[in-house]
């Protein structure tokens, strides 16, 4: 019996070491105006495009490599979007082992490149960004929505992928 508790806790250790917290990166705040250009054109191309020139706009960044398939639903932002990287990126949403199956647990941001996996709080707003070696998350929810005459006034943060 104490065997396979060890064998257990063992398995469950090996499961969760496998993918690093973001949170363990270093952290900057960073204002809107600070956004790389391309990012800061990338916000106002989606504020000022009709539903379906944004799913046209979200299915032409697909194929140029910005935003994975399995993120393209018809009139709904992708929670991923990568610029200025040779990485190829995924998000992933995690449910619980225990409760309904439309529970979260967490979210990962997995570099297939790599094969690293970056773990993200549930409750973290979306899209996140990947810029260069750079990871950009709203502060905010419903940017497109609440702030999209005022991107000006939002603030990211900003988790440097290099060492911390």
């Amino acid at each position: 019996m104490k065997k396979q508790v060890f064998y257990f806790l063992s398995i469950i250790l090996i499961i969760s070491g496998c993918n690093k917290s973001i949170n363990n990166f270093k952290k900057d705040n960073v204002s809107f105006s600070s956004l790389p250009v391309e990012v800061k054109d990338f916000f106002y191309n989606v504020r000022d495009a009709s539903l379906k020139e944004r799913h046209e706009f979200f299915e032409f960044i697909h194929k140029s490599g910005n935003v994975p398939s399995t993120e393209i639903h018809e009139y709904r932002l992708p929670n991923l979007f990568t610029f200025n990287t040779t990485h190829e990126y995924e998000f992933k949403i995690v449910g619980t082992l225990i409760g309904p199956a439309s529970w979260v647990s967490h979210c990962l941001l997995i570099d297939k490149t790599n094969n690293i996996s970056y773990r993200i709080a549930y409750n973290t707003p979306t899209p996140v960004i990947v810029f260069d070696k750079k990871i950009f998350i709203p502060q905010v929810y419903n940017l497109f929505t609440v702030y999209k005459d005022k991107f000006e006034t939002l603030n990211f943060d900003c988790y440097s992928l290099d060492k911390k």
